[in-house]
């Protein structure tokens, strides 16, 4: 009767520590990689594609922008992130001037929640180097930012 339940009590915690491993897994925050010369619309699938806990690493070179990101959400504690791999070497530039007739953002976005953008260089960028509409929980860091 006592080796029942010594082996009755193996088997609860061996199928706990088990549910706790392929919980871990299907849990874990990802990163993508983001290179310069990948096409636009591969860019923002890549964006749109993040979830909860993801981070969006976009390596040293420059990107064109203009990202749009619609209806992207993270969480409180698990926030969606875009980084540069260095605020000096990750530089989205939209090549545009004051006066020009377009809307070229760096990123932005819609309905958006916990997002968190970090690491880059901005510049060029008009009417607005980011723009938020419908967007709560936005936070830039770690960012330099240049009309």
């Amino acid at each position: 009767m006592i080796a029942f339940r010594i082996t009755r009590t193996w088997r609860w915690v061996l199928t706990s520590m088990l549910g706790l491993v392929i919980l871990h897994t299907q849990t874990m925050a990802k990163t993508t990689h983001v290179e310069p010369g990948m096409e636009h619309g591969t860019v923002v699938a890549l964006l749109h594609a993040a979830q909860p806990g993801d981070t969006v690493l976009f390596v040293a070179g420059t990107y064109p922008g203009a990202y749009k990101l619609e209806g992207l959400h993270g969480s409180p504690n698990k926030p969606v992130v875009i980084r540069g791999a260095d605020r000096k070497k990750s530089i989205i530039d939209g090549a545009t001037q004051p006066g020009t007739n377009i809307q070229h953002q760096a990123f932005c976005l819609e309905n958006c929640s916990w997002i968190v953008i970090e690491q880059f260089t901005i510049r060029k960028c008009w009417t607005d180097l980011i723009r938020a509409e419908n967007t709560s929980y936005l936070s830039l860091r770690d960012c330099d930012l240049y009309g």
